[in-house]
Order: C-alpha cells, then structure tokens, then sequence
C-alpha cells in the first residue's frame, strides 16, 4: 500500500517509518474525537485528497465528516446542504412550454404546494383557472379538455399520479408539443418512480420536456428540521394569534415553535435507530 501511494505523492514515501518513529504523537492524533480538524504529526503540510487517503487509512469513521468539510470548501456549501425546497424558486423555472414533474416518494404530497402556492397568485378551483385531477379510469376525457381550454384561456392544471395512465401519457405528450398555450397555462403532474430502475412508466420525451422535482423525504435531524422550519415564513410567525400562548419565560413564539419542531424531529427519526433506542414503554404509574 505505502508503495502505491508514494507514487502519487511523495510525501507517502517511508511512511510506515515515519509512523513507527513518531508512535506517541500518532496515538495522540488517532485518539482525538476529531482527527480530521488536527494535523497529522510529522505531515502538518498534508492537505486535500492525500490526507482524506490517510484519514480513510486511520479513522474511516471520520471520512464522511472530512468529505462534507472538503466538498464544502472546494465547491460551496450548497453541494453538501441542500437548500429546503420552494414552490416559489420551482415556478421561477417554469414557463407556458414547460411542465412540472413531481417525482412521489412515501411521505411526499406535492398537492398541498401546488395549491397554497397557486392561491396566492389568485389562482383557485372556485375562480376557474386551477383544476386538480386525480388520473385514473374515465379521467382520460376531462383531462384532455382542461388542458385544451387552460392552454387557450389561462389556468393551471394538476394531473396527478399519472403512472397509472401509461397508455393515455403519449397523448397528453403531443398535445403539449401541438399547442399555442396562453402565457398563464401551467401544467403539474406527478408520478410515481417505476420500481425498477430499467424500466419506463413515462415517455422519455414528455420526461425530457418537464422540470423534474425529486423532493425526497430528509434523512437526518439536520435536514427534517431546516424542511420544517421552511415551511413557516416569518409574517406566519409574526402573526401568530396565540402568541402570548405560546411565550414561554418571556421567550418569543419563534422560540417555542422551534423546540416543538425539534420535539417531532426526534419523535420521527427515533423509529429508524433500531429497537436498541425504540422499546416501547408502559407507565405502569399515574405520572
């Protein structure tokens, strides 16, 4: 191994040597909760890619934090965080010609972001130029027509789980390309990932024409709580009409809201620790 790495580095030359002479300062460095912020005795200069090489060698344990570090420096932060998503910086992308593909993942409804952010545009079922619509069998008619009349007079559309209409999508895929919409036709759909990575529930072409939106449900602590907090804008906050029943030791609603966000976080994540962390207890006692 060490011969291999001295011919990317030279800095990797005798390395077992200069580990077997500095074995104190070494055992140091290793024994430290976090390696990755410390120099490596004798290599203080070792930076980038060959001390990520050595830091997989000595604490893998490590790497991923070091990684999200590097990535973070060479690259932005915003290859390692991704921003918490937005109908709005979405709808920003979007045009009359091009449509909306939400990509459904348990635990995922894009429904409820459609339609607050289509209400305040003015955008309603009860004015006439928002549609929402379920696909399935004999919705092929009404799907149609409302595209058609949204494309010449303005409006939204929201075709929803269109996967189980694959024999109807190549014509909702030529009628996006035949028409001459209006500036204010948008159109949504959503569908869910075919089960296998080979295979197709969408025609490629209608795939290749859309925005796609793969929303996918966060996996740590981090990243649920930055998604939840969100979706309150600070005027929701500001305009709270309990907040004197939310202030707790003088503290603001902003303040509460974000422990009983936390609260949840960790009410939702504990299920996937493993049964180690998730024995259900009963109160066998008034509390």
């Amino acid at each position: 191994m060490e011969d291999d790495l001295s011919k990317t580095d030279d800095r990797f030359i005798s390395l077992t040597e200069k580990v077997a002479n500095d074995v104190d300062d070494w055992e140091e460095w290793y024994n430290q909760p976090d390696p990755e912020l410390h120099p490596m005795p004798g290599l203080a200069e070792l930076d980038g890619v060959p001390r990520l090489v050595l830091l997989r060698i000595f604490r893998p344990d490590r790497l991923p934090i070091a990684l999200e570090t590097y990535v973070s420096a060479s690259l932005g932060d915003e290859f390692v965080h991704q921003p918490p998503f937005t109908m709005k910086s979405t709808f920003e992308n979007t045009s009359n010609m091009t449509p909306v593909l939400f990509v459904l993942y348990p635990g995922v409804d894009p429904t409820s972001w459609v339609e607050e952010f289509a209400k305040g545009r003015g955008i309603t079922t009860a004015a006439g130029n928002f549609a929402n619509i379920s696909m399935g069998q004999g919705q092929e008619k009404r799907a149609d027509e409302t595209v058609v009349r949204f494309a010449k007079e303005g409006g939204w559309v929201f075709l929803q789980n269109v996967h189980l209409m694959q024999t109807w999508l190549p014509t909702l895929e030529e009628k996006l390309e035949t028409l001459n919409p209006h500036n204010d036709f948008r159109v949504f759909i959503s569908a869910e990932p075919p089960a296998l990575s080979y295979m197709k529930n969408i025609p490629e072409g209608l795939m290749q024409s859309c925005i796609c939106v793969a929303n996918e449900p966060p996996a740590d602590l981090k990243a649920n709580l930055s998604r939840a907090w969100a979706t309150f804008s600070q005027e929701r906050i500001e305009g709270c009409s309990k907040s004197v029943e939310f202030k707790v030791s003088n503290s603001s609603c902003a303040v509460t809201l974000y422990t009983i966000l936390v609260f949840w976080m960790i009410q939702r994540l504990l299920p996937t620790l493993g049964p180690i962390l998730c024995v259900l207890y009963i109160a066998t006692a008034p509390i």
